[in-house]
Order: C-alpha cells, then structure tokens, then sequence
C-alpha cells in the first residue's frame, strides 16, 4: 500500500464524512461484480459502473456485491445510499490508512480490515486497503484493486450444496474474513520456512549478508502477524456478536 503525502494533506481539515480517496490514483478502472443468490439460484455478473448494476439488482434473494478499485468516489457514494451506509463508513471505506476496526451500526456492521497480496513480478508481499458491510440480507465488499483475491468464493458459490448458499449474509462475510486470514497464513508459513533456512545456513556459513536478510525476513513476519491479528479479532466479534444480523 503506498503512502501518498499529498493525498494525506488533501484530507486534512475537511469536514467529517468527506469522501476522498486517499490512496493511489493510478489503480485502472472499477470493477463491480454483483452476486445475487439462493439455495435454488445463482446469477454472478460482471460491471462497469454503478447504473448498469443498479439495473440488475433484484428485490429477493440475497446479495453481495464486491467491488473492485476505489478511484471512482461516485461509486462508493451510490452504493452507500443504495443500501442506506453511513457517510462516516463511506469515508473510512477510501481511507486507505484507517487502521482496522469493527463498527456496528443501527442496520450493518462494517469491518475494516488490511488485505495482503502478493506482486507476481517480485514475489514480495503488499498490503491493500479493504472494508466489508454486512446487512441485512446483503454484503458489501471493497478493495483497493482488481484482482483474484476472492476467486476460491465465487468458485465455491457454484456449488449449491455449499454453505455459501445456505447460510446467509453472515456467513459470507464471516467466509470474506476467513479467506483474508488464509492468505496471511500461508505467508506466515513461507516466512517461517525462510527463517529456518536462513538460520541453517548462518550456523554453517555465518556472514553479515545473511543475517541482514534474516533480520528483514523477520521484520517482515512481525508486520504480517501485526496486519493479521485484527482481522482474527474481527472474526470473534463477528461469532459472538449480539447483533440481530448475525444468526
């Protein structure tokens, strides 16, 4: 996730509730990809803009609507009045350096969370700004960039003895969240792998090089572990809330 001190300044000073995306502008396009489901029917579509969504969205059933780049503000603003989210969760959406936290709100929940995703070119770990509402009968989703991040759960809905289609929007928020932390797992795993075998190699070959590398491996498995612990948090709030949107 990369710090914009111009972004940051922008922000200073405005009113509470102002919409401004504080992260990088140069992310592409947005990318809505609506899911409308029940136990009997699954209809998955892929859109644009906001209008062209809204025309597809269907008064029964459940839905979760996962969104993908925040440099449209327009965006998250319509889908805020759409489904009646708080200004202030709007702005905690587009701020890229909220920390993670859990909100509940009269008629949703909203999680804040950090999303960890891997760069295909170096094999390095970055961290994405992400938020997911849950509503009644809805789920709302937002990171800041398209990716395949949730691809395990859109496979998973066509199954439709799947829990995804049985247990509702609870459940699917709760499984958002559980995929978040698989992914921080399994880097916690090749951390892990890297530090024993940097520790291997020190004691039969002890060099400043090596111990400089294992000191940023280990640096590295401490920030993943400070970005992962929320969101395990957030897992437990949502498990034993009192809210009436969790069943």
């Amino acid at each position: 996730m990369a710090w914009s001190a111009r972004q940051f300044v922008d922000k200073l000073g405005l009113s509470p509730g102002t919409l401004i995306y504080t992260g990088e502008r140069s992310m592409g396009g947005v990318r809505l990809t609506l899911t409308q489901y029940s136990e009997s029917n699954l209809d998955i579509r892929t859109f644009e803009s906001f209008d062209q969504l809204k025309d597809s969205l269907k008064s029964d059933g459940l839905r979760w609507i996962h969104v993908e780049g925040l440099n449209d503000v327009r965006v998250v603003e319509a889908l805020g009045r759409e489904f009646g989210v708080h200004q202030m969760s709007l702005e905690d959406i587009l701020n890229v350096h909220h920390r993670p936290k859990v909100s509940d709100f009269e008629n949703y929940i909203h999680f804040v969370v950090k999303i960890l995703q891997v760069d295909p070119k170096t094999q390095g770990f970055y961290y994405e700004h992400g938020s997911i509402i849950l509503g009644n009968r809805f789920v709302l989703s937002f990171c800041e960039r398209k990716s395949d991040l949730l691809r395990p759960l859109f496979e998973r809905f066509e199954n439709a003895e799947g829990r995804l289609r049985k247990l509702g929007s609870a459940y699917l928020a709760f499984a958002i969240m559980d995929l978040v932390l698989d992914y921080f797992n399994l880097a916690l795993g090749h951390l892990g792998d890297a530090v024993d075998k940097m520790e291997t190699q020190i004691l039969r070959h002890p060099s400043d090089l090596l111990l400089g590398k294992l000191y940023e491996v280990k640096r590295e498995t401490a920030l993943v572990r400070k970005m992962a612990a929320p969101i395990r948090d957030s897992i437990r709030e949502l498990i034993k809330a009192g809210s009436g949107l969790i069943g």
